[in-house]
C-alpha cells in the first residue's frame, strides 16, 4: 500500500547513474528536467540554499534536490507537507549537478540513486486503498484533520473520511500575486479602503469555496500569523530586527487595526458556516481574551481556540467561557522551548550529545520530552477544553501514542503528511 501513497515513477529509462552522497528529505521518487527556476513541464527544482527558495517553484516541481539540508529544516518540512519528494546532497555532489542543469534526471527512492534518464511520474493514488484507509480512521479514537488553504490541496482526499481542516492559515491564503500591492500597503499602514475591500472579497470567496468543497466538515480559521517579512517584502526601514520573534500572531492584530478590521468583516460574513477561529502565538489567557473582544468574536458565536506555541501559554489556564479548544503548534513550541532552529539544527553533527536516550531523533520529527511535559501541563490546567496536535509531529507514531496516553483526540497535518499519519495510526492500532 505504501508505494501508492507517495509520488512514484514507472517506465524508467536509465542512461547513467550519478554518484552522489545523499539522504532523503521527503519520501517518493521523481523524474524531470533539472532547473533552478520555474519552468513548464515536469522539472526538478535544484536548491542551493535551503533557507532561500521559491515556494511556488517548489510546489509545482516533481521533486527537489537541495544542498546540505537537514531533515528537520523548514525546506524539508515544506516538501513533506506539500507531498513533494526531496533529497539532500553534499556540497561536492551539488557542484556536479550544477553542470547538469537542463538535463533529464531520475531519482529512484527505492534504490537511493540519482541517474541521467527519464521516467513517467505517477501521482499518489490514495483512492486505490480508500476502504483500508477509511477503516483505519474509523477504528481509531483520534480524528484526523488536514491543514490547507486551497481546493486542489484537498481534492485528492475527497473520498477520505477526514474530519475537516484543522488550520486554515490566512497568511497562506493571501499569497496571491493579485494582492501583492494591497498586502504591501496593508502591512505598511498605507492601505486604501478599496484595497482592503479587495482583500476581504478575496478571502470570503476562497473560504466559502473551500467550505463548499468540505461538504459539512469543519473549518478552523487561524487568524493571520506571519513574521512580517513572510507576508510581504518590507524595506529596511520597516523590517524588524528579529522577525521570528517580532510582532506576530494576536499581537499583529492588536497593533494594526486595519488588519483587525479585515478579520472582523470576513468573520461577520461567515455566520452560518461550520467555522471555528484559532488565535495563534498567544502568550496568556489575558492576551487571548483581549483579542476575542478586539475581534468581536464573543458576539459572533463561533467556537474559539488558542494555539499553544509559547511555553508561557502552556503554563496558563484558559477561560472555558471564552475558549472551546486548544491546538498545540508543536513546530514553534519545540523551537521556542529548546532554543533550536529547525532550519539550522543538525543533531548528526554532535552524535555524543544528541543521539542518546533523551533525543533519539530530530526534535522536529518526534516530540522532545520537555515539549511533552509542557503539553501535559497545559492539558492538566485545561481539562475541559478539546485538544489537538497540529503540525508535522502529528504524523509520528510516537506522537500518536502520546496522544492516546494523554486524552488528545485530534491530529491535524498538511495534506502531504496524510499518508505518513495514516501509516502511524495503523501502527498504533496494531500495538
Amino acid at each position: 500500500m505504501i508505494e501508492y501513497l507517495y509520488r512514484s515513477i514507472e517506465s524508467a529509462r536509465i542512461l547513467k547513474q550519478i554518484p552522489v552522497n545523499s539522504h532523503s528529505l521527503s519520501p517518493g521518487s521523481f523524474s524531470g528536467v533539472l532547473k533552478d527556476i520555474r519552468t513548464v513541464g515536469d522539472y526538478i527544482y535544484l536548491v542551493d540554499d535551503g533557507r532561500d527558495f521559491d515556494m511556488d517553484v517548489l510546489s509545482r516541481s516533481k521533486g527537489v534536490i537541495a544542498r546540505g539540508v537537514s531533515p528537520g529544516s523548514h525546506l524539508a518540512i515544506i516538501c513533506r507537507t506539500k507531498g513533494v519528494p526531496a533529497v539532500s546532497i553534499s556540497t561536492e555532489s551539488f557542484g556536479v549537478l550544477r553542470d547538469l542543469l537542463g538535463v533529464q534526471l531520475v531519482y529512484d527512492t527505492s534504490h537511493g540513486r540519482l541517474c541521467i534518464g527519464s521516467a513517467t511520474n505517477v501521482e499518489p493514488q490514495i483512492d486505490r486503498h480508500i476502504d483500508e484507509l477509511n477503516h483505519i480512521i474509523g477504528q481509531h479514537s483520534i480524528s484526523l484533520k488536514v491543514n490547507a488553504e486551497t481546493g486542489p490541496e484537498i481534492e485528492g482526499l475527497r473520498n477520505l473520511n477526514y474530519a475537516g481542516i484543522g488550520v486554515y492559515r490566512i497568511e497562506h491564503a493571501l499569497r496571491d500575486q493579485e494582492l501583492a500591492t494591497e498586502l504591501s500597503d496593508l502591512v505598511r499602514g498605507t492601505a486604501t479602503s478599496s484595497g482592503e475591500r479587495k482583500i476581504i472579497d478575496f478571502l470570503l470567496q476562497k473560504i466559502n469555496e473551500i467550505c463548499e468543497q468540505l461538504k459539512g466538515r469543519s473549518l478552523v480559521i487561524r487568524t493571520v500569523d506571519p513574521p512580517k517579512h513572510e507576508l510581504v517584502g518590507l524595506d529596511a526601514t520597516k523590517a524588524e530586527t528579529n522577525p521570528m520573534m517580532g510582532v506576530r500572531g494576536v499581537r499583529l492584530l492588536l497593533e494594526n487595526d486595519r488588519i483587525s478590521s479585515i478579520h472582523r468583516e470576513v468573520l461577520r460574513n461567515l455566520t452560518g458556516q461550520p467555522v471555528s477561529i484559532l488565535l495563534p502565538f498567544v502568550m496568556s489567557n489575558r492576551e487571548a481574551e483581549y483579542c476575542v473582544s478586539h475581534l468581536n468574536l464573543d458576539r459572533l458565536g463561533f467556537p474559539v481556540g488558542v494555539m499553544i506555541e509559547l511555553p508561557s501559554a502552556a503554563f496558563d489556564q484558559f477561560s472555558t467561557d471564552a475558549f472551546q479548544f486548544l491546538s498545540f503548534g508543536t513546530n514553534d513550541l519545540s523551537q521556542l522551548t529548546l532554543g533550536l532552529s529547525r532550519d539550522d539544527f543538525t543533531p548528526a553533527r554532535f552524535p555524543d550529545v544528541y543521539f542518546n536516550e533523551t533525543l533519539l531523533r530530530s526534535p522536529f520529527t518526534d516530540l522532545h520530552p520537555a515539549v511533552k511535559e509542557l503539553i501535559k501541563r497545559s492539558l492538566g490546567a485545561n481539562p475541559d477544553l478539546h485538544s489537538c496536535i497540529c503540525g508535522e509531529h502529528a504524523a509520528s507514531t510516537d506522537t500518536i501514542r502520546f496522544c492516546l496516553e494523554n486524552g488528545i483526540k485530534e491530529l491535524s497535518v498538511a495534506p502531504g503528511m496524510v499518508p505518513q499519519c495514516l501509516i502511524s495510526m495503523k501502527e498504533t492500532l496494531a500495538a
